[in-house]
């Protein structure tokens, strides 16, 4: 999916944990209207949101979801699990 990214990816966690490559936005989770703003009126957009490991990313996508997106994903595992697959993170 990175090689030919389509969506957005949105890091919400609240703290700085590094981010996965060609994050569009670390927005944390609270900040529901920081990611609405970001995201912009187009609900049927892709959009990918992940954490450390995975709750925080969760409640985001029930949050986006209950404002009318659609088209919404989760990184399975988070950070961890990118990090144990052997990928890099940026700070």
């Amino acid at each position: 999916m990175m090689s030919n990214k389509n969506f957005q990816l949105i890091n919400v966690l609240d703290f700085d944990a590094g981010t996965i490559p060609r994050t569009d936005a670390h927005i944390p989770f609270t900040q529901i209207d920081g990611i609405l703003k970001h995201l912009g009126p187009d609900k049927k957009q892709p959009v990918v949101v992940y954490c450390r490991s995975i709750p925080k990313a969760r409640i985001a996508s029930k949050k986006l979801f209950r404002k009318g997106y659609r088209n919404i994903a989760v990184v399975k595992g988070g950070i961890i699990a990118w990090r144990r697959a052997g990928y890099g993170l940026e700070r």
